[in-house]
Order: structure tokens, then sequence, then C-alpha cells
């Protein structure tokens, strides 16, 4: 099959030659594997990290309450004092929080270690384990529930 004139493959060929024509001469001791845009897309990608580390700042602890403090005390007197009553009912609430499994923990191992037998737990200590874990944890639910009151 002879192809007519103005085909696609004198086309092609016309079009690969005016490429080669408007390429530049390229270095001779470049690598084939390498792309002309991933070299420059890399080193662009880095200096996008390099601007975004730049403008991060490292914000401590201080100068984060030197900027919400003011917002804090917006109000009168009685928002303050709300304000503080939150702050220690929160940190209550979490020690709490945390204290009433421990508390059960030893609970539990001086109820195995009556029954096996050892002299160290007596019952006594057992059941005043036992009632520090209710009131613990009675606690720990009513200072979390006292602590949401302002946000209802």
């Amino acid at each position: 099959m002879s192809q007519a004139p103005g085909s696609n493959g004198e086309m092609r060929q016309s079009l690969l030659l005016k490429k080669e024509e408007s390429k530049p001469a390229a270095k001779s001791n470049t690598n084939l594997r390498q792309s002309v845009t991933m070299p420059s897309r890399e080193i662009e990608i880095e200096k996008a990290k390099k601007e975004e580390e730049a403008k991060k700042k490292k914000y401590s602890l201080l100068d984060f309450a030197k900027f919400t403090v003011p917002y804090l005390w917006l109000g009168g007197f009685w928002i303050r004092v709300q304000t503080v009553i939150t702050f220690v009912l929160l940190i209550a609430s979490r020690l709490l929080n945390v204290t009433h499994p421990l508390i059960l923990k030893y609970a539990l191992d001086g109820m195995n270690n009556i029954t096996d037998g050892a002299s160290e737990p007596t019952t006594g200590h057992v059941y005043f384990l036992v009632a520090m874990y209710a009131i613990v944890r009675f606690f720990a639910d009513f200072v979390n529930n006292a602590r949401e009151i302002p946000f209802a």
C-alpha cells in the first residue's frame, strides 16, 4: 500500500524534523534517563518545603498563654470566676479519671491476694479500696458534669 501525499506518516516525519531543528543542541554528557522537568520539579518542592518551614514559627506555652489570656478575661467579674472554676474542675476531673482505675487495680489485686492465702492485705483494707473506688468514681463523674454546666 502506498500512502498518499500529505498522509499521516509524512506529516509525522515532518513534525519530528521540525522538532529536532527547533531543539537547542544538548550536552553530550547528560543522562538520558533524567527528565528535564524532574530535577526542576524536585527543586521547586524543596524550595516550597523550606518556605513553609520558614513561615512556621515555633510557639511555646508562654506564647500561647500570652495570646489566649486576654480573650479569656473578656467580660465581667463573674465570667472570670467562671473561667477559673472551669479550669480547676477540668484539672480535678482529669486527675480523678486517672486515679479511679488505679484504685480499682489495687482493690482487685488485694482480692486476689486474699483468695490466694497471702497475708499482706486484710479484708478491711480491700473493703476500704472498694469504697474509695466508688467514691472517686462518683466524684469523677460529678466533677465532669459540673465542669460542663456553664456551657449548657
